[in-house]
């Protein structure tokens, strides 16, 4: 039985989802969120048409986003009598920040920019015309 917890180190920002590998003949998974807690039991449906012996199996559960701070996720499998716990910790993510602005002029600051150019071309080619 296994947990594992993606991303490996998550952030503030990153979707947490947490996989479960153990064995069950029916698996009948049960999550709940008890503060930092996370627990995940697998009991045998009772409904439905189950294998005596476990069949080995792989759940996800995603939780989303989590402030950032220490959890415990754990696994509960009564069939197998194999519990399991981790501890992760989420920190926090950067914050995000406007984009750099590109600055935008008007007609007016073309025609002076062009101007500008215009005259610095003419001191660097010494008043030659370009051909």
């Amino acid at each position: 039985m296994s947990i594992s917890i993606d991303p490996a180190g998550p952030t503030s920002e990153s979707p947490v989802t947490f996989t479960f590998n153990g064995g069950s003949g029916c698996p009948d998974p049960v999550p709940t969120i008890d503060g930092t807690e996370f627990i995940f039991e697998v009991n045998n449906s009772s409904s439905g048409v189950c294998l005596g012996a476990p069949v080995p199996y792989q759940l996800d559960w995603t939780v989303g986003p989590l402030e950032a701070g220490e959890y415990r996720v754990t696994h509960i499998n009564p069939p197998t009598q194999i519990n399991e716990t981790e501890v992760f910790v989420v920190v926090q993510g950067p914050t995000p920040t406007d984009p750099a602005q590109i600055p935008a002029i008007d007609m007016v600051g073309a025609v002076i920019l062009t101007a500008a150019l215009g005259l610095v071309a003419h001191r660097f080619l010494g008043g030659r015309s370009i051909r």
